[in-house]
């Protein structure tokens, strides 16, 4: 049985880029997933700005779809790994919502938007899902820390 999610709201609304969850990357505050993916297709400090200073995930989204807009040249190749720490970033500095990440156990998780295939389903459930698998990743990239985490304040005193 899979996890599927689709926007903000609701149980799994956590999971959403969208989701109201907060953090600092470089002594930057991101509001959302969304702000630093849309943040972080530009050089330019004005239009990062604006994205960063947007009242809400879906004004940062459109600041950053805005075609009058010039991305960075390399964004294609590196949009993958920036989404990614966005989620890990999320994820890593959010300890609600880090538990309910690991409580969804090793099951699949997918973004259900039927209108974007490369992120999500797509319309015929047969899309990439890109969204739903750096979820994953980034489940047992965390899970794999605390792991470490407990295992190292191990060291040096008996176990039972």
């Amino acid at each position: 049985m899979s996890i599927d999610f689709y926007k903000e709201e609701g149980p799994l609304g956590y999971l959403a880029n969208y989701s109201d969850h907060s953090f600092i990357v470089n002594d930057t505050y991101y509001k959302t997933a969304e702000h630093f993916y849309q943040a972080n297709k530009f050089d330019n400090e004005e239009i990062r700005k604006k994205i960063i200073n947007a009242d809400t995930p879906k004004e940062a989204s459109n600041i950053g779809r805005n075609i009058n807009n010039i991305r960075r040249k390399d964004f294609k190749d590196i949009k993958l790994s920036v989404m990614t720490e966005g989620i890990y970033q999320k994820f890593k500095q959010n300890k609600d919502i880090r538990s309910k990440l690991i409580e969804t156990r090793n099951e699949p998780i997918r973004e259900m938007t039927t209108k974007e295939s490369y992120w999500g389903v797509g319309p015929n459930l047969d899309g990439e899902n890109h969204i739903g698998t750096i979820l994953m990743n980034v489940r047992n990239r965390i899970k794999c820390e605390l792991l470490g985490e407990i295992l190292n304040n191990c060291k040096g005193k008996k176990v039972y």
